[in-house]
């Protein structure tokens, strides 16, 4: 298994931290689907296959949350100063 190195920017500590969580739990969910297909040989094809699918459906959302965890906070345009601060 390849090693992913991810860049170290200061400031944005958060978003390292979440691409990291999202890079270990898609490997976790990856080890889930392949440890069930190896355990549960006594099972029925359909029964593989539903629960091949629906752990697929988990690892998608977990990659799309890593995808936009990786993006950062993305570019909103401008910033003013408000009366409330910030915008």
């Amino acid at each position: 298994m390849s090693v992913i190195k991810l860049p170290r920017i200061s400031g944005h500590v958060e978003q390292i931290s979440n691409v990291e969580k999202y890079i270990g739990e898609s490997k976790a969910k990856f080890n889930l689907i392949l440890s069930e297909i190896i355990n549960n040989k006594n099972q029925e094809a359909h029964q593989a296959e539903s629960m091949i699918f629906k752990r697929l459906l988990e690892l998608g959302l977990l990659l799309m949350k890593l995808f936009f965890a990786n993006c950062g906070e993305g570019n909103y345009g401008k910033r003013i100063e408000t009366a409330k601060g910030t915008a």
